[in-house]
């Protein structure tokens, strides 16, 4: 049985159960609406029915607010099942969701790019310098050069769907009712409001998602359609996703400059270094591993200014007499012990 097998298997345990957290009910809820004839088939009856029937406790919980006499269950049952899955999972498992209103989820694919159908309004940016352009809903991209954005004129009426050729940074409007979707090639990025960079050059191999702010998802695209759960990624600030196109994979790592989320000195003073790396964590939201039992007794001493991510943790090192390395989205840090114990 394949990873990815025996991982949906838990999580489907764990969502019958109830105990799924929000990122894990997400994943569920993707994988499930994204599932063939053939593939549900193969699930028991009895396991769909429970799915289902939780997946639509979750949308009646939602609705409590709403005027629930005028809805029709079948009329929701068909809206969740056969609109764009993504977006619909994501805000049935936010807590918010809408109805009344028909999502256009029509797409053509030229080459590898997938496009919006019908569109109305096409920016390119033909010059040496960003072009910032405003759109709508009050949204800001700033296009870099040889790059074209393209959108519906009435974009702002279900969910606001943009697409991408080149790259671009955005700084989305929250709006939950509205989520701001970016095709760009073959991966969609859904965001509700958030400043993220999608780097998707046609002549480049691999497509780059960056996130600044928020959290965003990221899924591979196949004639317009979302892939499997296991071609999705939740990403949050100073994490990057690199789909390498001739594999078909998703890559999650850190971005190459991480930024602070905070504003705010960090100084220390005789700090003991759970302390310090719990700081950075929620100062970069990049989590820091080391071993606590080794470095239990140690204290940092230290005021960072203007130096970056990376010359801090430095510094850090310089300081315990450690080494570090990058796996994924963490930082491990490698010692022996620090070289000033508190005793």
């Amino acid at each position: 049985m394949k990873h990815s097998d025996l991982k949906i298997q838990s999580l489907l345990k764990k969502y019958l159960a109830g105990n799924c957290n929000q990122e894990e009910t997400i994943e569920v809820e993707i994988w499930y609406s994204t599932l063939d004839k053939e593939q549900l088939t193969a699930i028991g009856n009895i396991e769909k029915r429970d799915i289902e029937e939780r997946i639509w406790a979750n949308l009646k919980e939602n609705l409590k607010d709403k005027d629930q006499n005028n809805l029709h269950p079948s009329v929701l049952k068909r809206f969740v099942w056969f609109s764009a899955a993504a977006s619909i999972t994501l805000l049935i498992s936010l807590g918010i969701y809408f109805y009344g209103i028909k999502i256009n989820t029509q797409r053509i694919a030229s080459g590898k790019n997938v496009m919006i159908e019908k569109i109305d309004t096409d920016f390119s940016n033909l010059t040496a310098s960003i072009r910032i352009i405003i759109l709508p809903d009050g949204s800001k991209v700033s296009l870099q050069p040889r790059s074209r954005i393209k959108y519906l004129n009435n974009f702002t009426k279900n969910t606001r769907e943009v697409s991408l050729e080149g790259e671009a940074f955005f700084n989305v409007v929250k709006n939950p009712k509205k989520p701001f979707i970016v095709f760009a090639r073959n991966i969609s990025t859904t965001v509700l409001g958030t400043s993220f960079t999608i780097k998707a050059f046609s002549s480049q191999d691999n497509i780059t998602v960056s996130v600044k702010t928020g959290k965003v998802i990221v899924s591979e695209l196949e004639d317009g359609k979302q892939k499997s759960i296991s071609k999705t990624l939740i990403l949050t600030p100073n994490q990057q996703a690199v789909f390498l196109t001739s594999e078909k994979v998703f890559k999650k790592e850190l971005v190459e400059k991480p930024i602070a989320l905070l504003n705010q000195k960090m100084a220390f003073e005789e700090k003991p270094v759970n302390e310090v790396f719990e700081a950075f964590n929620n100062y970069y939201g990049i989590k820091i591993k080391y071993n606590v039992e080794l470095l239990k007794k140690c204290t940092i001493t230290a005021s960072f200014y203007n130096e970056t991510f990376y010359e801090k943790l430095e510094m850090l090192c310089k300081i315990l007499g450690a080494t570090y390395e990058i796996n994924g989205t963490e930082i491990q840090i490698k010692s022996d012990g620090c070289n000033n114990p508190k005793l």
